[in-house]
């Protein structure tokens, strides 16, 4: 089983949180978000929490013909504002952050601010992946991406193959060249079961080079996710980099497509 550093939410938020009143003007926030290139500011009375500001609400209120220097934050700040306790997981925080379609969460403690955390941190530190093994696949996945294709394929940029085969060795999955695809899809499975991951990877090899994929047995919730956020199903991205390692040849992935709650992929060997 993976193990991982970070588990709640106060190991890794933000405690120089940039606040402003709200009396404070838009043009003060956006000032304040330039200089500091930060995404939010979180408008306090005291150490209370009042409202939110974010670079998104700014592009929309921009369109309004507003005058920032006048208008006052009290009147255009979201409120109320969502906020978790500092004891949160880190999966209730990409869960809240999902449901809720929001970028930043601050964190309180007894009804004070002592923190934030955004989605970006979430990111960059390596977090997100604490909710499950895949989404740590699709994270790496992201930063690396290669060229999407008007095929609807997707041709994974070779560092990005490289990374995640390196990812995996070290965490016990042994990867020989010159092994059959066959074989290599064995170990995988093996090593997924190992980490206690509960979905089912069934692979077939439709004709030479080309390969089936199908995903099942995710949890409703994350099935959901993956669902509405996923153009290639996480697990696939593990198979495609073995394979790729294993023959030498350029992997290329169409978009995963469900069905029955079913993720299927096609990954072509050139």
């Amino acid at each position: 089983m993976l193990k991982y550093p970070f588990k709640l939410v106060k190991d890794v938020m933000v405690r120089n949180v940039y606040t402003l009143s709200p009396e404070d003007t838009l043009l003060e926030a956006v000032k304040l978000m330039s200089d500091k290139k930060i995404g939010s500011v979180v408008i306090t009375e005291g150490k209370k929490v009042r409202g939110i500001i974010t670079t998104a609400d700014i592009v929309r209120l921009a369109s309004k013909n507003l005058n920032f220097r006048k208008v006052k934050l009290k009147s255009v700040m979201s409120k109320p504002v969502i906020t978790l306790g500092p004891n949160a997981s880190i999966e209730e925080a990409i869960k809240t952050m999902k449901i809720r379609n929001i970028r930043h969460l601050p964190i309180v403690e007894n009804n004070f601010l002592i923190g934030i955390v955004s989605e970006r941190d979430l990111v960059w530190h390596g977090i997100i992946n604490t909710a499950d093994f895949h989404l740590l696949m699709y994270l790496l996945y992201a930063k690396s991406v290669g060229d999407i294709l008007k095929t609807g394929a997707i041709i994974p940029a070779p560092k990005f193959m490289g990374e995640l085969t390196d990812f995996l060795e070290k965490r016990g999955l042994v990867v020989r060249e010159g092994i059959k695809p066959q074989e290599a899809l064995s170990s995988i499975k093996k090593f997924i079961r190992d980490m206690g991951i509960r979905v089912q990877i069934d692979v077939n090899e439709v004709e030479r080079n080309k390969f089936v994929v199908e995903v099942r047995g995710y949890d409703r919730t994350t099935l959901d996710l993956l669902r509405d956020s996923f153009m290639i199903e996480p697990y696939t991205l593990v198979a495609a980099s073995l394979l790729g390692k294993i023959t030498g040849k350029k992997v290329k992935i169409k978009f995963s497509s469900v069905s029955n709650d079913v993720f299927k992929t096609e990954i072509t060997l050139e």
